[in-house]
């Protein structure tokens, strides 16, 4: 089977999402053509949570590739650690690589995300560089810590409804892919942050 039935087809992400969400139009015509020809989409199953904290861009340093976006509020950096090397993996495979967060409880409700993956090597865009770290285990990204109520980029509605993680947190779903049209990638397991561990990181940011 060329999706296993725990990869969540649906929308990836917000800014920068056309590509995103273009991504969940080929699905379909993906699944045929993988049927048809075969393909190979691997699993990373031991993506782990490592950590959750707030950057404040006025008072911390960010990455260059995060300038000028959601210049009025704060970040939620959300650090992850796996046996993979995302970076090679998807350099050598000329992946697409998408980050998904969204709520767990309604997963059309996506956090506002560049759609930006890091690691100690910098920002894992299209064609990376080799890895050069030792430490290539740990990768992370950046959520807004609150939005207004979204476009879709398909039906250029206001879809995507209104969230503040720190009046409202609720259980945060993140997922990773990497995406080459019909011809595989991979997908990790689905991450699920709580709550409550939400809540006690943005209290104590206060």
């Amino acid at each position: 089977m060329c999706l296993p039935t725990d990869m969540r087809p649906g929308d990836d992400g917000i800014a920068r999402q056309s590509s995103a969400r273009s991504a969940r139009r080929v699905l379909g015509p993906t699944l045929v053509l993988c049927l048809l020809g075969g393909c190979t989409l691997t699993k990373v199953g031991d993506l782990r949570l490592a950590g959750v904290e707030i950057v404040d861009p006025v008072r911390q340093p960010i990455p260059a590739e995060l300038q000028g976006w959601n210049s009025n509020g704060r970040f939620v950096k959300f650090t992850f650690t796996t046996n993979t090397n995302i970076r090679d993996v998807t350099r050598t495979g000329g992946l697409h690589l998408l980050v998904r967060p969204y709520f767990c409880a309604n997963e059309r409700q996506d956090l506002w995300t560049m759609q930006i993956l890091f690691d100690a090597d910098g920002a894992i865009l299209k064609n990376p560089t080799p890895s050069t770290s030792s430490d290539a285990s740990a990768v992370w990204f950046y959520v807004a810590d609150r939005s207004a109520t979204r476009l879709t980029i398909d039906a250029h509605t206001l879809g995507i409804p209104a969230y503040d993680l720190a009046r409202q947190p609720g259980d945060v779903c993140v997922q990773l892919r990497g995406q080459k049209m019909a011809f595989g990638g991979f997908y990790s397991n689905i991450v699920k942050i709580s709550s409550a561990e939400l809540s006690a990181v943005l209290t104590k940011a206060n």
